[in-house]
């Protein structure tokens, strides 16, 4: 219903369109857009004008256009319309019958609009009393958010967990599951609660996930998310020094790696971590293959370990001293004659 261009009148319109048969069109050599018959029905409170545009055979150089030829018929009942319509300003008058209705814009059928539903999406329609729809659209409302997201971080990948929900069914044949964001930008959809991610060039940041439908951000979640920040590693060998008497054999525990620890931010990851190189070297700097309890020496262990990007270093010394012997008293010598003091003596 409209007051287009003539005057105070309210007008409802109908239009229709014929085709032509595909078989017609080939036959004939006619283009693809070829159109039969344009109509259209115009109607105010008590007048109809009836209107139909075409031609009564078609041939190459007859026909209707459907890119072109179709707003004619708008502009010939415009100028029909201000000759036989009143122009009185009057409504068209509703039969009680007829309801008007709130209901959800682009929903087919028609459905009443949700508390989520954006006002610009609302729209008023007219339906037999009756038939008017009952259903209420779950297309903008929002699913419920995941929870319990936790971020793992293994060096050179990182994994996603959370707790998932189930489908609340608001989108009709949608594709239920959960969007994955790092620092706000969309990487993956999936249907799993558990998610790998690889190939990038730093793992920490924001990450979230946002329950919802594949293809639409139509009732998507609100975010969990999860802040990975950059750890901080700790290195220790311990013990740090151990001295070891020349002759006595040197516990390989001492030089292998075995009491070396990896921890970041406080937890114990050295089962995680590599140690990638192990270098001996002598109180000369010299290196060597295994530290030797043959002579005084001191040996520095150097370990370097890796985990994910990260490398650093720790140490342990091997200290090889000289045995003490015992000390032991001097005897004094039994034929020594010993001065006899007294006075008057000899």
């Amino acid at each position: 219903k409209a007051k287009a261009g003539l005057g105070k009148d309210y007008i409802a319109a109908k239009t229709g369109t014929t085709n032509v048969d595909s078989k017609t069109v080939k036959k004939m050599g006619l283009p693809s857009s070829i159109v039969r018959d344009y109509w259209i029905m115009g109607y105010t409170h008590n007048v109809v004008v009836g209107i139909w545009i075409g031609y009564e055979k078609l041939n190459k150089t007859h026909y209707l256009n459907f890119y072109t030829d179709g707003n004619r018929r708008f502009s010939l009942l415009n100028q029909v319309g201000k000759v036989v319509f009143k122009h009185d300003g009057k409504d068209f008058t509703k039969p009680k019958s007829v309801i008007s209705v709130s209901v959800e814009k682009g929903s087919d059928p028609a459905k009443l609009p949700s508390p989520s539903t954006p006002s610009d999406k609302i729209v008023t329609e007219l339906f037999k009393k009756g038939t008017e729809p009952t259903e209420v659209s779950t297309k903008y409302l929002t699913v419920n958010a995941p929870s319990n997201l936790s971020v793992t971080d293994n060096g050179s990948y990182v994994t996603l967990n959370w707790n998932g929900i189930a489908d609340p069914g608001y989108i009709e044949d949608g594709i239920f599951g959960y969007y994955i964001y790092f620092n706000n930008e969309m990487l993956y959809f999936t249907q799993n609660t558990t998610y790998t991610i690889s190939n990038m060039s730093s793992y920490y940041g924001t990450y979230s996930v946002r329950a919802g439908y594949k293809g639409t951000k139509d009732s998507m979640s609100s975010p969990v998310t999860y802040v990975l920040k950059e750890k901080t590693y700790s290195l220790s060998a311990n013990p740090s020094s151990t001295t070891i008497y020349t002759g006595n054999s040197i516990n390989s525990d001492l030089y292998d790696g075995s009491i070396v620890k990896v921890y970041t931010d406080g937890v114990d990851i050295t089962s995680y971590a590599k140690i990638t190189n192990i270098r001996i070297t002598d109180k000369s700097g010299n290196v060597v293959s295994t530290p030797s309890s043959g002579s005084v020496n001191t040996y520095k262990v150097t370990y370097t370990v890796t985990h994910g990007k990260y490398t650093g270093t720790c140490s342990n010394t091997i200290i090889i001293k000289e045995k003490e012997q015992p000390q032991t008293a001097t005897p004094i010598p039994q034929n020594t004659p010993i001065e006899n003091q007294e006075n008057g003596n000899e």
